[in-house]
């Protein structure tokens, strides 16, 4: 500290909060730096009558001198600099790799699973309230401050580090122009508008509104941050009505120019500044230019307040010695929380979504997870974050289907699937349209579950006429005949095939994100009843690769099985598809509900009982749906996004036909563990809690002791009624 003589004067603050020095500008101040001055007293070193000033110094409240303003610019200086020598850098590094189409192709699927990982996340905190949920969400994100948040997370992988600003910006970066039916999952919707408030400021462009495409089961759907008191979400379609703006029109933009390592304005009239986001000036800098920024800004940094650091500290002190364990709403979470309630567990409050402190966390889906802040080693989540590689009806096909094309086995997708086409996918339209024409056939969207949109098809001439008149409006004619150009083709076209029951049938446009599969039309009955197995694989650790295997229970529809047509000339839903979401819906459920599910010791009993199969014959249609599972599980290994922590519980559906053979029907990422059927509380609590047994208790071992005990696991593990169905360590 500099002491009081000719050349110091010393300066009192006063109780109105201003000083007394009329020639001194406390707003000049760095904020780093004024958070240091004493409240009592500043001290300026002032220079000696007729001699230039060549440095100011403030006193901190130690009576140490600060950092001067001329060595803050320095410092300041050389960071933007080093942060402009990293951006040229990093641009030239990757500039040679995505030169390629596969680099770009992989790098366009790595965006759009980006987003998804923040499903879930608040748009703006000024719009909540303190007793909201997502109040003290670590991180919002408005429409473009995800696209901004998701190019951050990727900026090595696209060579460039995007602008702070907002969708005006990302506009102006993508020039290329993109017809609607020619849009790719990654492509990016945006939205001009009026505002109805005259007083909001005016948009460049009047661009409004910004949503990621991804096509999905409508076609049309998009994934992104609409509603100000809302989270990112799915969309099912990029249209809606808004309540802040009217007049809206649609621009579809490429993402190539930024798959191309590309981020400069193509707008002539909008020259922004390329290394903008290389400092954050904060709203009153100097260096701040309000004008450029739209009034969606993510907030994601803000101060807490003292309140909230208080909580902060008692949580702490309360949870010191316990594990915390966060348990999302929804599928019977009070089953999982009944597993937490021992002392050494201290449950989080529900309203804590998105907190990263916990050490064990259960939840729905993948995108309630944050995995780009996820501990290895420290915490676990029952959630692999590229799941659907199997847990989806396309994804499951397209796996195996790459691993068999690689490897050989003793068993392939055509063993155990039905004939499964994929409607978008060129190699699988064409086959389909080419198949038999017979029998009957269904359809599943990618990713739902519970049944929900299945459609039963009777009619396949009329549903294959159908979908090439779909592929014709999206192809266009001249393409179209190039690849649909067989004589099945023809004679679908033609109406020449019998199947077809009414040729005056309306025109229906078919949507292609969907799985057709073959029905199995001679199931394996229970008392004149069609039935699935739901059995589970738990994938138990990743570090090594160990899985294991449960028979889980059998689910039976309420009414006999028939291939009749109701009056509506369809298929009965309540006759041919198990799910007890679906059973639901029959009037006499309540009635009949306890007949819906049956253990498998009554299963393998009736069997008997009925001279359908000996205990031989139970045991080899076991053997048979494990080297099912087994082999869905070595397809997905090398692909899997593989952390110590992660773990996951998959329900696993099997059909068997009269001859008791097996037939994959599907994998669930997250299985219904409602326990409200008898046979349900019989079989659902045991595997969930043993789930959780074995999963926390490998999960705590270090690497070499994991590969210890997995080398014997049956003798050194409590399996309960699971048995090992993969183990990577041997």
């Amino acid at each position: 500290m500099i002491s009081s003589n000719e050349s110091t004067k010393t300066f009192h603050h006063q109780q109105d909060g201003k000083l007394n020095n009329p020639n001194f500008n406390k707003e000049n101040v760095p904020e780093s730096q004024s958070q240091d001055l004493s409240m009592k007293e500043v001290l300026v070193e002032e220079a000696p009558k007729n001699q230039e000033i060549s440095s100011i110094v403030f006193s901190n409240s130690n009576g140490k001198p600060a950092i001067s303003l001329q060595e803050q610019f320095k410092k300041f200086r050389k960071e933007r600099n080093d942060k402009c020598k990293s951006h040229v850098n990093l641009r030239n590094k990757r500039m040679k790799e995505r030169n390629t189409k596969e680099f770009q192709e992989e790098l366009r699927v790595k965006f759009v699973e980006t987003a998804k990982k923040y499903l879930g996340v608040p748009y703006a905190k000024r719009h909540l309230k303190p007793e909201d949920p997502n109040y003290n969400a670590p991180l919002f994100l408005d429409c473009c401050g995800l696209v901004r948040k998701v190019m951050i997370d990727l900026k090595e992988d696209f060579g460039f580090h995007i602008g702070g600003w907002n969708q005006a910006y990302q506009f102006d970066t993508l020039p290329v122009e993109v017809p609607f039916d020619q849009l790719k999952p990654g492509d990016l919707v945006f939205y001009s508008g009026t505002y109805f408030n005259p007083k909001k400021r005016k948009q460049k462009h009047d661009m409004v509104h910004v949503e990621i495409f991804l096509g999905g089961p409508t076609g049309e759907q998009t994934i992104g941050a609409r509603y100000t008191n809302g989270v990112v979400s799915y969309f099912d379609s990029y249209k809606f009505n808004s309540k802040t703006y009217y007049d809206i029109k649609f621009y579809f933009r490429s993402l190539d120019t930024w798959l191309q390592g590309i981020c400069k304005s193509a707008c002539d009239e909008h020259l922004w500044l390329e290394d903008r986001d290389f400092y954050d000036s904060g709203k009153f800098s100097v260096f701040a230019d309000d004008d450029e920024e739209g009034d969606e800004v993510p907030i994601e940094d803000e101060k807490e307040s003292t309140s909230v650091q208080k909580e902060k500290k008692e949580f702490k002190k309360k949870t010191t010695g316990y594990r915390r364990v966060f348990i999302g709403k929804g599928n019977n979470d009070k089953l999982v929380k009944s597993y937490f309630s021992k002392e050494n567990y201290q449950l989080l409050d529900s309203k804590m979504t998105f907190t990263d402190k916990f050490d064990i966390k259960w939840v729905q889906t993948t995108g309630e997870i944050d995995f780009l802040k996820f501990k290895e080693r420290s915490q676990m989540v029952n959630h692999i974050p590229n799941i659907n590689v199997i847990a989806s009806k396309n994804g499951l096909i397209q796996t195996l289907k790459n691993y068999e094309s690689q490897n050989s086995s003793e068993i392939s997708i055509d063993d155990f699937m039905p004939d499964s086409y994929r409607l978008d996918v060129l190699e699988d339209e064409v086959k389909f349209v080419n198949s038999e024409n017979s029998g009957i056939w269904i359809t599943k969207p990618y990713y739902t579950n519970q049944g929900k949109n299945l459609k039963i098809i009777t009619d396949i001439v009329k549903f294959k006429r159908d979908f090439l008149k779909t592929k014709r409006m999206t192809l266009g004619d001249s393409v179209w005949k190039e690849i649909f150009n067989s004589e099945a083709v023809s004679n679908i076209m033609s109406g020449k095939e019998e199947q077809s029951k009414d040729d005056e049938e309306p025109f229906q446009k078919i949507d292609t994100r969907v799985v057709i599969q073959k029905y199995i039309e001679n199931p394996l009955l229970l008392n004149n009843k069609k039935f699935d197995i739901r059995c589970y694989v738990l994938v138990c650790t990743m570090k090594p690769l160990f899985v294991l295997f449960h028979p889980g229970y059998c689910r039976l529809c309420i009414t006999d099985y028939s291939t009749g047509l109701n009056e509506k000339g369809q298929l009965d839903k309540l006759q041919h598809l198990t799910n007890n979401s679906v059973q639901k819906r029959h009037p006499e459920y309540t009635k009949h509900k306890e007949e819906s599910i049956w253990t498998m010791p009554k299963f393998e009993t009736y069997l008997e009982e009925n001279n359908i199969a000996d205990q031989a014959k139970i045991k080899g249609l076991y053997s048979q749906i494990k080297n099912i599972l087994t082999h869905c599980i070595k397809s997905a290994d090398p692909v899997l996004d593989k952390k110590a922590g992660y773990f996951q519980l998959l329900g696993c559906d099997i059909l068997i036909d009269q001859n008791l053979k097996p037939y994959l029907l599907e994998i669930n990422s997250n299985p219904a563990i409602f326990t409200d059927i008898q046979a349900h509380r019989d079989v659902i609590p045991k595997v969930v809690f043993k789930a959780l047994d074995i999963s926390i208790e490998l999960n705590k071992k270090g690497d070499d002791e994991l590969r210890e005990l997995l080398k014997n696991p049956e003798e050194q593990i409590d399996l309960g009624d699971f048995e090992v169905l993969y183990n990577q360590q041997l």
